[in-house]
């Protein structure tokens, strides 16, 4: 008769600690954490640690949003004013060299003219947007 070791009739321990392998997993996570109030370097030892009974953790604020300079929308809008400007630079130029002819005579007094008040709209609107902003600062 064969005697067992003492190392098989001892119990066994159990790795309790949680494996996270796949990106989508540690995303989920993470987003469970944000969800739960914990932000930062440390967000998710905090979250384990709030669930140790007898350990008081509360969540840390998320940080507050980068402020946007106030004149970043008025610099898109005269970079997008001076793309329609270069568009437009060279349609003028063939025309004034003749190159571009148009069969239609009332086809060029319909397209031009609207082509003209597009882009005086859009200037108008950038115009108007700068001056609200100098008389709010």
């Amino acid at each position: 008769m064969s005697r067992s070791s003492g190392s098989e009739r001892r119990q066994r321990r159990h790795d309790v600690r949680i494996r996270l392998r796949d990106e989508d997993e540690v995303a989920q996570f993470d987003h469970l954490v944000r969800n739960a109030g914990y932000h930062g370097a440390h967000a998710r030892g905090d979250w384990l640690r709030s669930h140790l009974p007898g350990v008081v953790i509360r969540p840390v604020p998320p940080p507050p949003p980068l402020t946007v300079h106030p004149w970043v929308d008025a610099v898109a809008a005269i970079d997008g004013l001076a793309d329609e400007i270069a568009g437009l630079t060279p349609l003028l130029e063939r025309m004034q060299t003749g190159v571009l002819r148009f069969d239609d005579a009332d086809r060029l007094r319909v397209t031009f003219p609207a082509i003209i008040a597009q882009l005086l709209v859009k200037a108008d609107r950038v115009i108007s947007e700068l001056h609200c902003r100098s008389v709010a600062s």
